[in-house]
């Protein structure tokens, strides 16, 4: 379970859980508490995962662009800072997963030389 210490958080485990269950309401100053509670840290641990500070940027802003869009939807009663640190490394699988691009079988494909009879050669040939 992930605790308040990793977090660093200020707030005990009841008031982070009060904060979290009004951020899921209509109170957007919860939710926007939220994110400022967790932010540094959170820069912290995807810094710590991810080389590059313009893509620690970037996924640190798509991780409260989803905190945002996700907030209503989470189950009340769950552990706050365990589900942002699944999110965290939800968002960082994911901006891997995209740096990675499986190349194309046309972009290795190469034409049969103009000298190509179009058969198939006898099998004595083929190491020739």
């Amino acid at each position: 379970m992930i605790d308040n210490w990793i977090w660093n958080l200020p707030l005990d485990e009841e008031a982070l859980d009060a904060l979290a269950m009004r951020s899921q309401g209509a109170d957007v100053e919860a939710l926007h508490e939220l994110v400022e509670l967790f932010r540094p840290r959170t820069k912290e641990l995807v810094g710590s995962m991810a080389a590059d500070v313009d893509k620690v940027h970037d996924i640190v802003q798509e991780v409260f662009r989803r905190v945002y869009g996700a907030a209503r939807r989470r189950e009340l009663g769950k552990n706050f800072s365990l589900w942002l640190y699944l999110l965290i490394l939800d968002v960082l699988v994911d901006s891997h997963r995209s740096e990675f691009v499986a190349p194309s079988p046309k972009a290795n494909y190469q034409a049969p030389p103009e000298s190509w009879p179009g058969k198939l050669a006898p099998a004595g040939e083929l190491f020739v």
